[in-house]
């Protein structure tokens, strides 16, 4: 067992001792309001001692002892507020270790949950990646960038031109239109430096489909 699943078990047993300390402090303060409301009617009560001074003395001693008996069960406060200044504290500690652990386990759900940061070598590959360009010569000796589908649209002994890009290093390149494979030398480059071929669509060719390789 490691130490992050030792520590995902603690705000479990923050959680459990907050509800039961929770529960006692809880429980003691009633007690205190309680004690302390039963103190309030002895000390209303004292308004009517001078009844009692009327009655004979051993009546009074009686009175008396019942009014300390009454104090000393009723009203413990000492006992409660002791409990009070240790559980309170107690309490928020409990709070504060519930709070960390589940902070802890959040980072740890939301980095797993995050993909991984894509290394170094992989966007020098994406850019090494070769791209096909298609252009078509015009009549007036300008050159157009078209796409593939285009081709389609286009009439039987229309001129175009098919380069490659790259960054890489190539020590081979084979264009292939359809079925025929054409091999450009590496130094034939047109004004945007791609190795590029001349080819002429020819009647009856519904489809093309163009591919580059570079090796």
């Amino acid at each position: 067992m490691d130490w992050s699943t030792i520590i995902s078990f603690i705000p479990k047993l923050a959680a459990t001792a907050l509800v039961i300390l929770g529960g006692l402090i809880a429980y003691e303060l009633y007690g205190l309001y309680q004690s302390k409301k039963q103190a309030d009617e002895l000390d209303n009560k004292k308004n009517t001692d001078y009844v009692v001074s009327r009655f004979p003395q051993s009546l009074v001693k009686i009175i008396r002892l019942k009014k300390a008996k009454i104090i000393r069960v009723g009203y413990q406060s000492p006992r409660n507020k002791l409990f009070l200044i240790i559980g309170i504290p107690t309490l928020l500690i409990f709070m504060l270790v519930f709070v960390t652990g589940a902070t802890f386990i959040l980072n740890k759900m939301t980095n797993n949950t995050q993909p991984e940061p894509a290394s170094q070598n992989q966007p020098t590959q994406q850019a090494a990646n070769p791209v096909l360009h298609i252009y078509q010569y015009l009549e007036d000796g300008t050159i157009i960038s078209i796409h593939e589908e285009d081709l389609t649209l286009l009439t039987p002994g229309t001129k175009i031109m098919i380069s490659v890009s790259t960054t890489r290093t190539a020590q081979n390149v084979l264009f292939q239109v359809n079925d025929e494979a054409y091999e450009p030398p590496l130094d034939q480059k047109n004004d945007n430096g791609e190795i590029y071929i001349d080819y002429e669509l020819k009647p009856g060719v519904v489809n093309y489909h163009v591919e580059v390789t570079v090796q």
